[in-house]
């Protein structure tokens, strides 16, 4: 696997000697290292070692171009429009490398160059990324050149291009990493079958503005993750869990965001509710949004808070009323009344709760709250992404409407989202 090579100094500062963070697998052992290279000194450095390859603002690859397990070291040279490899491992390399191995011709100059695995052949190839899209070439080494492979659409003017293999399935994809303005942390979007358009996995928000991105295997036998360079202290901090390997949910980000305790307790039951009750054409609908609507709740925290706030209230409702494992007993204050904002204490049917027109109005609140988040955010989404969004959410309001004076089992299996099936009733 070919390590993601971080360009954001290339693009601003392309005259001055920079140190540009790299990672690879040069000893073959299934994880990867960090590096740099030195444009003012064209040297590469791992570990106790450095050697020189290459010319001043020289750009800086990595790869197995040989398939033979261990990463090499390579370049690309925009004036020459030639990317110049050594197929020899770094163990082997003497202080001053000299020639290159393979020279492959390469016909966009202006292109950042990217490695990677794309067909999951075992050996890496090259490619280049102009802002908005990847465009992918396979290499061969035997005749010297390199031959389309696949354009892929991703990204936007100004976004860092990244390349691993983020759900370990044997081939390369792409990211990117976007940093917004000052007052925003970077924020990193993961496609994992190299057809670009949404992102499958993000986003993300790590590191600072002034950190340059990479990404590497960390772990052996995992997929690849991301990491920083900060430059203001020359040190590497990887992070061992971005991407996860999961459709990304948004309830899942706002419980966790919002720091509730016993987060999974929480998202365990919806689950349950998820596989057990609900249609699977909502819910692959409501993990194809997720991205975008993941993204607007990280810039609102509000939001976040709020969508957590709910979830953590109308918990017990959902244990009781679906699964029938919840045990409800009545909630009151110091002075013997229902706490404010319980929903125990509600008309009711026996001792099974109804949903309240104040139930209704904070979830209606809510939604339309995240319905404007949407719509300020529709140039990134994109109109016709975001109306589908919009109308998503407007049935699900419609849905909601109708529930008062209901019970949660009443309500849900009235509503659109239920399958043909009885929901236990924990009255029965």
């Amino acid at each position: 696997m070919s390590a993601s090579h971080p360009y954001y100094e290339w693009l601003h500062y392309p005259a001055q000697p920079t140190i540009y963070p790299l990672a690879g697998d040069l000893n073959a052992n299934g994880k990867d290292s960090t590096g740099t290279y030195n444009t003012g000194t064209a040297e590469f450095t791992f570990g106790r070692k450095t050697v020189r390859f290459g010319q001043l603002n020289d750009k800086p690859i990595i790869g197995d171009w040989d398939g033979d397990g261990y990463d090499e070291i390579g370049l690309f040279r925009p004036s020459a429009s030639m990317f110049y490899l050594v197929t020899r491992n770094w163990a082997d390399l003497p202080p001053d490398v000299g020639a290159a191995d393979k020279d492959i011709p390469f016909c966009y100059p202006e292109d950042i160059p990217i490695a990677g695995d794309w067909d999951g052949d075992g050996d890496d190839d090259i490619g280049g990324y102009y802002p908005g899209t990847f465009y992918l070439y396979l290499l061969n080494l035997g005749s010297s050149t390199a031959t389309s492979y696949r354009d892929v659409p991703f990204g936007q003017a100004g976004d860092i291009p990244l390349i691993g293999d983020w759900d370990n399935d044997g081939d390369d994809d792409v990211a990117v990493c976007r940093k917004y303005d000052q007052h925003n942390n970077p924020t990193y979007y993961f496609d994992l079958d190299l057809t670009g358009g949404q992102h499958e996995l993000g986003p993300y928000e790590y590191g600072n503005n002034d950190d340059i991105p990479i990404a590497g295997r960390w772990n052996a036998g995992s997929g690849d993750k991301i990491g920083v360079y900060r430059p203001s202290t020359e040190e590497f901090i990887l992070n061992y869990d971005i991407p996860q390997n999961n459709p990304f949910c948004t309830a899942e980000y706002a419980v966790y965001h919002a720091g509730v305790p016993d987060p999974e307790g929480i998202l365990n039951p919806l689950r349950e509710l998820r596989d057990d009750n609900l249609k699977a054409e909502y819910v692959d609908r409501y993990y194809d949004y997720s991205p975008e609507l993941t993204m607007v709740v990280t810039r609102d925290p509000a939001l976040a808070y709020e969508a957590a706030r709910l979830l953590t209230k109308y918990l017990l409702m959902i244990e009781q009323q679906v699964t029938g494992t919840g045990k409800v007993e009545l909630i009151t204050g110091r002075d013997g009344k229902d706490e404010e904002g319980s929903f125990f204490g509600r008309p009711s049917k026996g001792n099974v709760k109804l949903i309240t027109g104040r139930d209704v109005e904070e979830v209606v609140s809510f939604t339309d709250g995240l319905k404007r988040s949407v719509l300020n955010s529709r140039s990134e989404i994109g109109a016709t992404r975001s109306q589908e969004i919009i109308k998503f959410m407007d049935k699900f309001k419609g849905q909601i409407n109708a529930s008062e004076g209901k019970t949660f089992s009443e309500a849900l299996q009235g509503s659109i989202y239920c399958e043909d099936k009885q929901i236990p009733d924990p009255d029965g």
